[in-house]
């Protein structure tokens, strides 16, 4: 039976050259980030090799031109569970560790 709009039609937009994805290449990627390094303060290490980090961040808001302090917790890993709640830590970025860490905390000999 035939359709309702005709022969067989098919989507202009699919057929334009410039609609196409262009394929990737090695040389169309760009240069890793560095990656974030955070100093902070260790407010819980009961789960094990991980530490959850406290960092405050400063800023001077825009409008009322107040120094803001913002705070932010990180989950870190900590492999050898050597940092306990107090410590003062740096923590780098990493790949995904597990659904909450995305961190790495760093040891004074890398630091």
């Amino acid at each position: 039976s035939p359709h309702p709009s005709g022969p067989s039609r098919r989507c202009p937009r699919l057929d334009h050259p410039q609609r196409k994805s262009p394929r990737r290449g090695g040389e169309l990627r760009s240069q890793a980030r560095p990656k974030r390094i955070l100093q902070g303060k260790v407010t819980s290490d009961k789960n094990e090799q991980t530490v959850t980090v406290l960092v405050e961040r400063r800023f001077t808001h825009p409008m009322m031109k107040k120094t803001v302090r913002s705070t932010k917790k990180y989950r870190a890993h900590d492999p050898l569970n050597q940092f306990k709640v107090g410590d003062t830590v740096r923590i780098v970025e990493c790949a995904p560790i597990s659904k909450t860490k995305r961190w790495e905390v760093l040891v004074d000999a890398q630091a």
